[in-house]
């Protein structure tokens, strides 16, 4: 929440319209997303669910809401500075690597509570002494390094990368989105051989190492373009889908399945940094935005088409029953 206000206040002084609105729709989301996740987690244990109850529906859809704000922790320094072409995968890959690297600790450190029996509300305090220390730790670095010099020249591009970094969605195109959604955000849903405790923490743990990849490779994507980086990623992350194919009838615990998901997890943290140097090279601004905007709304899909196939699932299994009884 504490992101989620500071994300509001610096829309309200950003260079477009747009990203006005967009970062107050961000905010009002993240909101929205937290309090489902506390009617989840304080109407249920959450170590009993399962996908039929609506409380895990609450779960699901709050941590795609929730986690906005708080993984947009770029913004909060970025927004009142331009930077020069030449570094936009540093940056980048500075700005989301600490943004996404809080948010996996955020969760690292909830779960520790509700194994440890200790009070969510202290989990909460705890993330956000480390929000308030981080915040300014980082901005004094940067101001302290060349990575501040600012434009003069304010470029087309940069406005639309602005819309893109408030909608959330720093990939392009959408689909890139796409695929980072389904294995991060999705990974939870696809193993139910594994206890919760131990899916949320496989979640996060691999949110982490995407995140340090990400900070490691931003210069390198400065060094061999945007274009050059996402397609080397995009053949890792080809190659560890496949491995993952093979291991699927494998426990969750394998060498194999770990291994992919350790390659996949590299893959997507490289494609990440990558793309935002890429965008910057494309310039075309408005496909970008549209691209983003789309991007945005998709995101949303997830959640709702998998709460619909649950449900029809879950009808499905009704009728079966009274087939049975009949």
């Amino acid at each position: 929440m504490f992101a989620a206000i500071i994300c509001f206040g610096i829309g309200l002084t950003t260079v477009t319209l747009l990203g006005q609105t967009m970062a107050r729709a961000e905010l009002l989301l993240s909101f929205i997303g937290v309090i489902f996740m506390f009617i989840a987690l304080l109407s249920k244990d959450i170590a009993t669910l399962k996908p039929s109850d609506e409380q895990f529906a609450l779960l699901v859809i709050g941590s795609f809401l929730s986690g906005s704000a708080i993984a947009n922790f770029q913004l909060i320094v970025e927004m009142v500075m331009w930077y020069p072409l030449e570094i936009a995968g540093t940056v980048q890959g500075i700005f989301a690597g600490i943004g996404n690297l809080f948010l996996g600790a955020f969760g690292l450190i909830l779960i520790n509570c509700l194994q440890n029996g200790l009070s969510l509300i202290g989990g909460y305090i705890i993330v956000l002494v480390l929000f308030v220390i981080t915040l300014p730790l980082t901005y004094i670095y940067l101001q302290k390094t060349p990575l501040t010099q600012l434009i003069d020249q304010k470029m087309e591009e940069n406005k639309a990368t602005i819309i893109a970094e408030f909608c959330g969605q720093q990939n392009f195109p959408s689909k890139f989105h796409i695929i980072k959604s389904n294995y991060l955000k999705g990974y939870i849903m696809a193993y139910h051989k594994t206890t919760v405790y131990e899916a949320l923490f496989q979640n996060f743990t691999f949110s982490c190492i995407t995140s340090f990849t990400r900070v490691f490779t931003g210069y390198l994507t400065d060094k061999i373009t945007g274009f050059l980086s996402t397609q080397i990623s995009l053949i890792i992350i080809i190659i560890s889908s496949l491995i993952l194919s093979f291991s699927q009838s494998n426990s969750p615990h394998s060498f194999m399945h770990i291994g992919g998901l350790l390659f996949l997890a590299i893959g997507i943290g490289f494609m990440m940094a990558g793309n935002y140097k890429w965008i910057v090279e494309i310039r075309y601004n408005h496909i970008l935005a549209i691209g983003m905007l789309a991007g945005f709304f998709g995101a949303l899909g997830g959640p709702i088409l998998y709460l619909l196939l649950s449900y029809f699932l879950q009808l499905q299994e009704q009728l079966f029953q009274q087939q049975i009884k009949y």
